[in-house]
């Protein structure tokens, strides 16, 4: 999984490093799986509203709701008790 993916051409191109470490690993013989889901987690707003791009492009994400919430309202992270109890309990589910 990708942390901290903001754009497309971002993801994009830790894709095609991992393409390239793949293809080295083969070179080499050495062993893996080249079947494992691959995903991103949607940590900030940018990545946010371009979801449904990224799902085109991985298997599965993840979305970091605390980050982005953090990120969006500009609130210090270590301050978790000025939410709002809606913010704190929602839960996000999505499926690619």
């Amino acid at each position: 999984m990708f942390p901290m993916v903001s754009t497309l051409p971002e993801l994009r191109k830790c894709l095609f490093l991992m393409r390239e470490v793949m293809e080295d690993l083969r070179e080499e013989q050495v062993k893996f799986n080249p079947n494992l889901p691959v995903g991103t987690m949607i940590e900030v707003p940018s990545a946010a509203v371009m979801a449904e791009e990224f799902a085109r492009e991985v298997d599965f994400f993840s979305i970091g709701e605390r980050m982005i919430s953090y990120s969006t309202h500009w609130r210090p992270t270590g301050r978790t008790n000025m939410w709002p109890t809606c913010i704190r309990r929602r839960t996000l589910r999505c499926y690619a």
